[in-house]
C-alpha cells in the first residue's frame, strides 16, 4: 500500500530500470511520497482545484492538470 514504494521498487527491477530514468504519475499525496521514497520523480495529477498545492506540498516535481499534457510531452 502507498506510500510503501516496494511496488514501483518492483517494477524497476523487472524491467532493470533507473529511478532516474522513471517518472510515477499520481493524483494522491501518498503517490507522490512513494515515488520519493523510490527515488522516482513524480508527477502530480490535479484533477481536482486545489490539488496542485498539495501535490506540490508532498514533493511532486511537477503538478498538471491534464492528462494531456503528460502526453503531448512525452510524443
Amino acid at each position: 500500500m502507498k506510500p510503501n514504494p516496494r511496488l514501483l521498487i518492483e517494477a524497476m527491477a523487472a524491467t532493470a530500470a533507473k529511478p532516474e530514468e522513471c517518472i510515477f504519475i499520481g493524483e494522491a499525496t501518498r503517490d507522490v511520497e512513494a515515488g520519493n521514497a523510490a527515488r522516482v520523480a513524480a508527477i502530480g495529477y490535479a484533477n481536482k482545484p486545489g490539488k496542485d498545492a498539495r501535490l506540490m506540498a508532498a514533493g511532486a516535481a511537477v503538478a498538471v492538470d491534464s492528462m494531456q499534457l503528460i502526453a503531448d510531452a512525452m510524443a
